[in-house]
């Protein structure tokens, strides 16, 4: 069930709902204004409920500032050998790359400019760690607890 269509269900029933917990896991990529959702969400939180966002985005933590919401956030630091991806008809390698740009046959069905800029921003170094001929994908997450 989507952010969206679990708010309609709640927004339907006669009775309020809070929540001692509520986790959102690398879902605010998927909701169309993930400002509003963490606001919706927030407030279904029941007293000294909290919130939990596992995200890869400072953003959200400017969107709780903005919201004047109290919060707590821990790094968990990752990284993704992503090295295949930059193989020629490497069929885990097209697999990589179909999940990180969320996009199924990404090396065979985008253009040639836009798959060799995807290639170029994975291999930068902003990004990616090059050692010992490997390439390192940062996929470091963020977990955000969120008090009510």
């Amino acid at each position: 069930m989507t952010a969206s269509e679990y708010k309609d269900k709640l927004d339907k029933e006669t009775e309020a709902r809070k929540f001692d917990f509520i986790h959102m896991i690398q879902m605010l990529y998927y909701v169309e204004d993930p400002d509003e959702v963490i606001k919706y969400f927030h407030g279904l939180l029941a007293q000294n409920g909290k919130l939990l966002i596992i995200i890869v985005s400072d953003y959200i933590m400017k969107t709780l500032d903005t919201f004047g919401l109290k919060y707590q956030h821990f790094d968990i630091p990752s990284t993704f050998n992503i090295t295949e991806c930059f193989g020629a008809n490497n069929e885990i390698g097209d697999l990589m790359l179909d999940f990180l740009t969320e996009i199924v046959n990404f090396r065979a069905t985008a253009p040639p400019d836009l798959r060799d800029h995807v290639l170029a921003l994975l291999r930068h170094p902003d990004c990616t760690l090059e050692k010992d001929g490997k390439f390192l994908f940062n996929n470091t997450l963020t977990a955000i607890i969120v008090e009510s």
